[in-house]
């Protein structure tokens, strides 16, 4: 369970929330290292993809840009991607699409939503609302609700559940609370195959990242 730092503008925040990000890696990796079924819930503070942000979202259905146009951009952009090594083609995307998808991902600026794409790619982590929902929009989990943007659902989707593990057919499905009102941000649940899931002993408090790594670990890296 986590808060993920939020954004600000400062190039010194940039760096400060790539090093969380990169703990936050380390921990997930060492994690599900022990065939573990590892499920990282909360306010990521950061919108994966265009149709998890208001003002790119439209724009994004009318274009056509989903997952598969992300994965596409991400890949062109370092020259890889995660599943299957070099690929490049620049023409399988659209003009008007690799325009939209630079601007959101525009390094400069937004530097953690394209870390944080990449991540979820590199690493086979499924965004579980997304894999059950691929090219919904509109559906947020945050709004400033000091200008009562909530109203005209003019928000972003921060808060999410990413598993990963070995067996994600142990994800049953995820949705949002939308309507579920009281707060800037909205619930987001899972559904899972509890009889797939080994038996353990749950934790009564909340663990730091910094516990899973001895401070000889955390000095090295």
């Amino acid at each position: 369970n986590v808060y993920c730092p939020n954004d600000r503008e400062e190039a010194e925040r940039h760096e400060y929330r790539r090093c969380f990000f990169e703990l936050l890696r380390h921990c997930v990796a060492r994690l599900r290292g022990g065939h573990r079924h590892v499920f990282i819930v909360g306010d990521f503070n950061v919108t994966p993809e265009p149709i998890d942000h208001c003002d790119y979202a439209r724009e994004a259905e009318r274009l056509g840009v989903y997952g598969e146009q992300v994965t596409l951009h991400l890949a062109l952009t370092d020259g890889t991607d995660s599943a299957s090594g070099p690929i490049a083609n620049p023409s399988e995307l659209t003009v008007d699409q690799a325009r939209l998808l630079t601007t959101f991902y525009d390094p400069q600026e937004k530097p953690m939503r394209a870390w944080f794409a990449r991540w979820l790619r590199r690493d086979a982590i499924t965004d579980c609302f997304r894999h059950f929902h691929p090219t919904a929009i509109a559906r947020y989990t945050c709004w400033n609700t000091l200008v009562n943007a909530r109203a005209s659902n003019h928000g972003t989707r921060i808060d999410t559940v990413l598993y990963a593990g070995a067996d994600a057919a142990v994800v049953l499905g995820c949705d949002q609370m939308n309507g579920y009102a009281g707060s800037d941000h909205c619930p987001v649940f899972v559904d899972f195959d509890i009889a797939g899931l080994p038996q353990g002993t749950a934790r009564s408090r909340q663990s730091k990242l910094t516990s899973f790594f001895s401070s000889a670990a955390v000095t090295s890296n």
